[in-house]
């Protein structure tokens, strides 16, 4: 049995003509073109310019977009404090959905001492949303 793996393994290896990983570098070597180090030839040379103009004219072209850009000074006090209140008004409603959630999971298991204490705090939350003016609690 073993032998006629090992014959079926030789043939694979013979039609497919495996090489091993340091032939295949050995190839790739040959057929790079040899360079004198250190030597510059005007393809290169030429393709560096290139590619340090497409540069510059990038830098360009952002620095021209960069001071388009209009930046609005202008937020009042009354905005700052509508925006805090808007991100209170979001944790609070997340905390009630995790309480929620928790009261959901109360009825198929026990909860931990945690999970007790912060389904204890809704009236408390639901109180500050109140306060808040949120009248949705969804």
């Amino acid at each position: 049995m073993n032998h006629n793996l090992i014959k079926i393994y030789l043939i694979y290896l013979f039609i497919y003509r495996y090489e091993s990983k340091g032939a295949q570098l050995a190839k790739k070597k040959e057929n790079t073109p040899k360079t004198i180090p250190g030597a510059v030839f005007a393809e290169d040379q030429k393709e560096k310019t290139k590619k340090k103009k497409k540069k510059k004219e990038t830098k360009t072209s952002l620095t021209k977009k960069m001071s388009e850009i209009q930046i609005s000074s202008k937020i009042t006090p009354e905005q700052i404090e509508a925006d805090l209140k808007q991100k209170q008004v979001r944790k609070l409603k997340k905390q009630l959905r995790e309480i929620e959630q928790l009261e959901e999971k109360q009825r198929n298991e026990k909860l931990e001492k945690e999970q007790l204490e912060k389904i204890s705090k809704k009236e408390s939350i639901i109180e500050q949303l109140n306060e808040l003016g949120e009248t949705d609690l969804s």
